[in-house]
């Protein structure tokens, strides 16, 4: 699996929350993600891990809802036809349910534009 790089990173104004953003290699697919990725995720297996995949706007994503006793990271990778992006939601245990609810809702406006970018 390669690296990814952080390519942009978001702190709520709490600093509870992040949204981290990274590049990953090419891939048409989800093979790049060993079979067992979800133990690693829980090195302790103690981690709770809830598994999904699905398009949202024709854009495939592959999401691991993480949760441990401090945070739950919603980790996503998603497919585009240039890179495979790799988005982490960490929000605190402490975040509202507005929080979360705003996250999700994010989540399923995710869209993956392909084009020139705008110039005016």
């Amino acid at each position: 699996m390669d690296i990814p790089e952080v390519t942009a990173y978001f702190i709520g104004r709490d600093s509870t929350n992040f949204l981290i953003v990274s590049i990953l290699g090419f891939s048409h697919d989800f093979s790049f993600l060993p079979p067992d990725f979800a133990d690693y995720l829980s090195d302790d297996g103690k981690k709770k891990i809830q598994i999904d995949q699905y398009k949202i706007n024709s854009l495939k994503v592959r999401q691991y809802v993480i949760e441990t006793p401090i945070a739950v990271n919603y980790k996503l990778f998603c497919l585009t036809s240039i890179n495979t992006l790799q988005l982490d939601f960490i929000l605190g245990k402490e975040s509202n349910e507005e929080t979360v609810h705003s996250v999700e809702s994010s989540i399923g406006s995710l869209k993956y534009v392909n084009g020139n970018p705008r110039t005016e």
